[in-house]
């Protein structure tokens, strides 16, 4: 965490991962928990993911060149 906005961030995406374990299970976040959850938000920070909703990341997905390897080249000289 580098940055004001991107330390909200990240902060913003634990308190939204406590604040989900606390709605689904009636329980408040255990201190590894959070930990996984800080790690999993850094993760996205350096992708440039974090703060994106699903909807937004779909589109970017559905937007993305199709990824196509090039078959190796045999011939004289080619990748073996």
């Amino acid at each position: 965490m580098s940055n004001p906005t991107a330390d909200s961030l990240v902060l913003a995406f634990l308190e939204g991962a406590k604040w989900w374990e606390y709605r689904q299970t009636g329980c408040t976040m255990w201190q590894s928990d959070q930990r996984e959850a800080m790690d999993e938000a850094e993760r996205r920070e350096a992708r440039g993911t974090l703060g994106i909703s699903a909807e937004e990341m779909a589109e970017r997905m559905r937007k993305r060149p199709e990824r196509r390897e090039e078959p190796p080249d045999f011939r004289e000289g080619g990748a073996l």
